[in-house]
Formats: C-alpha cells, structure tokens, sequence
C-alpha cells in the first residue's frame, strides 16, 4: 500500500512538472544522485525505505517549478537585525555612525533606543529612550518609509571603562510588528592619545630649541608609548589642523629660538615609557628631529610628597612671599605674584600642620590667594581624571565634583581644581568664579577667576601642582624672560580691569585659541556636554536655577554654538570618593 501511495506522489510529481513547464517535456529520466532526485526516489522505493521516499518527493515537489524554494521566513527581512561594527575615533572620542533602514513594505517609526555598556562581558551601564526622551536625541527621520534610509551618528569620550556598546533601535510598523536593529560595538582604545585612566598624572616638560643656522617649521610630531623600552602604538600629528588641535599649531623657531610645551597623561599600566619626536622642516629644504624619551619610574619619583613640616618659610617651588611686581604682558593685562592679592599669615610648617583638618576648618582659616597655592602645593593635590558622565534627557552630562570634596578627596582634574579654590576662598574677595573655554572639536577646559576692587585676577591651578613640570608656572620675579620661558598665559597670575583685554591675549597668543569662551560664577562648575548635530558642536550647559553665564568670546566663523538645558536630576554620589589621609 506504502509503495502504491508512493508511485502516486511520484506520477503526480512527474504531471506538475510537465504543467510548470513552457514547452512540452520528455519523461524525467531517473538519475542516479544522491542530492533527492528522482534516482535517489527510485532507489528508496527498490529499498523499501517507503519515509524517506515520501519525504524525498515531497521536498522535490516544492521545486516543481524548477526554482529553489526558501523557508519562508527567509524570504522575507529579519525582523531582527545585528550589525557587528567599530566605532571611528575622532579628537579622543567614540564616533558610533549607525545607518538606520526600513527594508519593509510599510512604513515603520523608532519606538525606542536603548543603550547598552559591557566590561569585562558584563554589562556595565544600560540607558532607555523612549518618548520625550528619544525626542530629544537629535536621530533624523524617525519615521522610514519603505526603502528609506538615515544615518545618525553618536559620540563618547574614550574612557578606560568601556570595552563594548550596543545600539538597540525598535521600530513599529503600521501593521503593529516590531523590527529591531541592533549595532553591536567593540571599542579598542583609540583616539589621538591613549585612553585616560584615573590616577595621578604624569607630566612631560619639553624645550624646544632651534641649535642650527637656520629656521625650522614644525610639520609633524609622533608619540610612542613604550613598555620596557618595547614600542606599544604610535599617535601622529601632522599637518597644520591636528598640531593645531595640541597647541603646537604654526610653531617656527628662528636660529636660537626656544619653545616651551607640555603635555601629560594619567598614570597607568599599561605603558612604562613614552617618546616623543618633533618633525621639523629645515629653510633650507632639509629636514630636522628632536626627540625626548621619558622613562615611567623617573616620572613616578616625581610625585613624591615633601615634607615641609620643618619649614618655617613662605616660598614654594615659583612662588615667592615678598614678590612685588605688575608688569604689563598685552594691552591693559599684568602680570603680578599671587601675592598681590594678599600675603600669608602662615609659615609652610603651619600650613603642613593645617592638613588633616576638615575642609569647613580650611575654609575658614585660609583667607588669601596665597594661602589657599600654600595649602593646594603642600597638601600635594594630586591630578585625575575624575569626572563623571552620566545620560539624562537626551544628553550625556561631565559632572564635577563639588569644592568641598575636592578639599576631602585632595585629587581631581581642571574643574575639581576650580572648585576646590572657590570652595577655600569663598567670602574672601567681592567675588570667585569660574572661565571656562570650547575648543572647536568640543573639549574645553576651565579655572578662576578672583574679583577684588574691580580687578579681574586669573589662575588655572592644574599649573601648580606641585610636582608639575618646572616650566609650568615662572618664577614670581618679574623677569619677563622667566615668564616667557614657561606656558606663560595659563600658567601665571594676570590681572586686569577688563575681561574683554584678558580674551583678547589669550585669543592673540594662544597657537590653538578657545572658540567660545565663558564666565559666570557658582558654588561649582556646572554639568556641561558638547553635543554634535551634523557638522555643528552645541556646548550644552546645564540651567542650574537659572545662574547666568556671559559669553566673553564666540568666533562667529566656527561651527561651535551654545544653549542651556534642564538641569540633570541625578547627581553622582561623590560623598562615597575616600577621603585622603595625610
């Protein structure tokens, strides 16, 4: 019976494929293969494996039409899509750029987006936007019509804490199905230096000096970071826009010039070493290089605390108590000690003494400019890199840790430092705030500013570490060859009547001047982020009940703007930072 039922598929089999046919066929001539053909039916049927004839011709009669036929499901999209990518690395930042598609026949609008962190294979930080939240991502053209496309790109800062990131985008379709487009991300360290880690800083202080006959033009310079003298990866600058971007933009040095740069790093483990070389093109049509070798355990030896609990001094490293200068350096801004603000009432052992007490009792006994660079120097405030981002409302917030930790912590980065000296100083001049600058890849940076009888007083104290480079910061001697030989803007105390004067220096000396340039002043630096949309940068500073900010400077020529937003509601939790033992 099995073997009759078989010989009717088959005989039906043999008439649709006669049916499908354009012109009249001959009979199928059994070949012997092994791939489901009618041989291989013949032969099942001689072996009386009845099954797998009936199903051998049931699978063959799916290609009656001489097509091959896909499971069904594969004929149609997915309805759920991976996307295994890189980011590209920009300005020491993550681009993610993500091409969103409707391959379906109806159109479909992004329901919701979520955000996923791995380290280590775990998850390390999740985020969902939906409704007004996914409004307020500027992804274009959430709704797709059949066929169409759109391509947002997102950022991030290049952190250590990192190792994966996925975009998950649902879309709803007019039938009600959902489709699901997943870009799934690994993220190599990368960037034009290597990624932050939190820790004390390393500083490399670098001279350059032109020794030949001739002038040199700087038109490249690479570094390499080395372990055990092994090179690991190479970072390149060259061309005018990247040098630029380093302050090293535009640098020619004239027979017997010199040239003071900087840089610094994090500590980390995952180097030991780092080389830096200068390209330079000789007048002549030659080529010249200088390079420096710095060694990891050198730089390590640096950070060393000094004991001042036997000096009965007032001078520190630059600093000098009886200074007494103004020295005009551009139209209208002065160059003057730290002093001229008011001196000390404590010797160096007295301010040694003053360490472990609690941040309120170092606010009250410090009531000087002086004082507090005593207090930061010899209290050995340690540089890191201790912002925190967090997403909120479509923007991922740099929050900075408040004054009165920064006092407690005893370490932290550029705004950290500022509010640990409005913090210190708070009720001692008429006013203490904060300058803040954007570059025009969106990074910035930000320090004081003292108001005191009408006079505007400028300091950055990421300049005075102390264990900073010797050419960070001059001597306090007036010798305007001191102050020249050092990164004499950001690095010296300035004074003037008019900000716009102090904008105008930096802007004429600076190699790579701030696009966009503010001052306001607050308990502590406000939560900002830099957003991109398209080819433009919004620096995005948060409302903060409404503490107005004045924009000093705004090169109308660049694609840097600014806006204020919401203030984010969660705050990170810095009372949980140990607090430094001296």
């Amino acid at each position: 019976m099995k073997r009759f039922f078989c010989l009717l598929l088959l005989f039906s089999l043999c008439i649709g494929m006669a049916a499908c046919a354009a012109e009249p066929v001959e009979p199928p001539v059994p070949e012997d293969r092994e791939d489901g053909g009618l041989g291989e039916i013949l032969s099942l049927l001689d072996a009386d494996d009845y099954e797998e004839a009936i199903e051998a011709i049931e699978k063959l009669q799916g290609g009656a039409d001489g097509t091959e036929v896909e499971d069904a499901d594969e004929t149609q999209p997915s309805r759920d899509r991976v996307i295994e990518a890189l980011p590209k690395t920009e300005n020491g930042s993550w681009l993610f750029e993500m091409a969103l598609d409707n391959p379906f026949s109806e159109t479909v609008v992004l329901e919701s987006l979520s955000v996923v962190d791995y380290l280590n294979g775990q998850e390390s930080g999740s985020w969902l936007f939906s409704g007004a939240d996914l409004a307020s991502l500027p992804i274009p053209q959430p709704a797709l019509a059949p066929g169409e496309s759109t391509v947002w790109t997102d950022g991030h800062p290049i952190v250590a804490d990192k190792q994966a990131r996925d975009y998950r985008y649902t879309f709803r379709g007019e039938s009600g199905e959902a489709y699901t487009l997943t870009y799934r991300y690994e993220l190599p360290a990368g960037g034009d230096l290597p990624a932050a880690q939190p820790a004390g800083d390393f500083f490399f202080p670098i001279l350059l000096e032109n020794t030949t006959e001739m002038a040199l033009t700087l038109v490249a310079m690479d570094i390499t970071d080395l372990m055990d003298g092994q090179p690991l990866g190479t970072a390149i600058f060259e061309g005018e826009e990247p040098l630029a971007r380093i302050g090293l933009g535009g640098l020619v040095l004239q027979p017997g010039d010199t040239f003071a740069w900087n840089d610094a790093h994090p500590a980390t483990n995952e180097w030991n070493g780092r080389e830096y070389r200068f390209h330079f093109a000789q007048e002549a049509g030659g080529s010249w290089v200088h390079s420096m070798t710095f060694r990891f355990e050198d730089l390590a030896a640096e950070n060393v605390p000094v004991d001042y609990s036997a000096d009965e001094g007032q001078d520190l490293r630059t600093l000098r108590h009886g200074a007494d200068f103004e020295v005009e350096v551009f139209e209208g801004v002065y160059w003057v000690p730290a002093a001229a603000l008011g001196g000390s009432r404590y010797t160096n052992a007295e301010i040694c003494a003053m360490l472990p007490a609690a941040p309120e009792e170092k606010q009250e006994r410090i009531s000087t400019l002086y004082e507090a660079l005593q207090l930061y120097q010899i209290g050995n405030f340690a540089p890191s890199d201790d912002n925190i981002r967090s997403f909120e409302n479509g923007i991922n917030w740099e929050h900075h840790k408040p004054g009165y930790h920064a006092v407690r912590t005893n370490t932290g980065c550029c705004a950290t430092d500022s509010n640990w000296l409005r913090y210190i100083l708070d009720g001692d001049y008429d006013e203490v705030g904060f300058l803040a600058t954007s570059q025009r890849d969106g990074s910035g940076h930000v320090y004081n500013y003292i108001l005191q009888d009408g006079w505007y007083y400028f300091i950055d104290l990421t300049h005075y570490h102390a264990q900073g480079s010797p050419i960070s910061t001059a001597e306090e001697s007036g010798d305007l060859s001191h102050y020249h030989a050092t990164d004499f803007i950001l690095g010296n105390i300035h004074k003037t009547r008019s900000v716009e004067n102090y904008v105008n220096y930096v802007q004429d000396a600076f190699n790579d001047p701030p696009g966009l340039m503010f001052l306001y002043t607050a308990e502590n630096v406000l939560a900002v982020d830099s957003l991109r949309i398209g080819s433009e940068i919004q620096i995005v500073y948060e409302e903060a009940d409404g503490t107005p900010i004045g924009v000093v400077f705004d090169d109308p020529a660049d694609l840097l703007t600014h806006s204020r937003a919401e203030s984010p509601e969660h705050i990170p939790d810095w009372a949980a930072a140990a607090s430094y033992v001296w």
